[in-house]
């Protein structure tokens, strides 16, 4: 069997858990009450959260699939823990903000959520140059989720 085939089991697990990630969050939809929420001017809207939210999830299990293929390298162990503390943290926050429509609370959820997204980039970037840029896209889009929540948080 060649190298790839190999690791196709393994890339769909990653596909699997982020999806699952994703599925968990989706539940969590934002709905009448972010939509009747004083949000600012650049906020996206529901459907376009999780959309946009899904993509960085595909991105994600890519990069965490990257990981995993080089998993003998040092910091490879710290930095798939990593990566499943941010598919946790994000689930936690669409259900604290979503869910239980509170903002001040999502705060140090979204808080957890970046930080161990920015601590991923950094990990990854002694594991696989691929896998760091993968998570890029992610970093921004949880940059902008922060900012939106404490806008949230501030506004209502």
């Amino acid at each position: 069997m060649s190298e790839s085939g190999r690791n196709l089991p393994s890339l769909l697990c990653f596909l699997l858990l982020a999806a699952l990630a994703g599925l968990a969050g989706a539940m969590s939809v934002p709905g009448a009450w972010y939509a009747d929420a004083l949000t600012p001017g650049w906020a996206a809207s529901g459907s376009r959260i999780l959309w946009i939210t899904g993509g960085c999830l595909v991105l994600v299990a890519l990069a965490g699939w990257r990981v995993w293929v080089n998993r003998v390298l040092p910091g490879a162990g710290s930095a798939l823990f990593l990566w499943a503390v941010q598919l946790l943290a994000a689930v936690g926050w669409g259900i604290v903000l979503f869910d239980l429509h509170r903002p001040g609370w999502a705060l140090p959820v979204i808080a957890l959520l970046g930080l161990s997204v920015l601590a991923s980039v950094v990990m990854f970037s002694r594991v696989s140059r691929p896998a760091q840029l993968l998570m890029l896209p992610w970093l921004g889009w949880v940059s902008y989720l922060g900012l939106l929540t404490l806008m949230i948080w501030r506004m209502n």
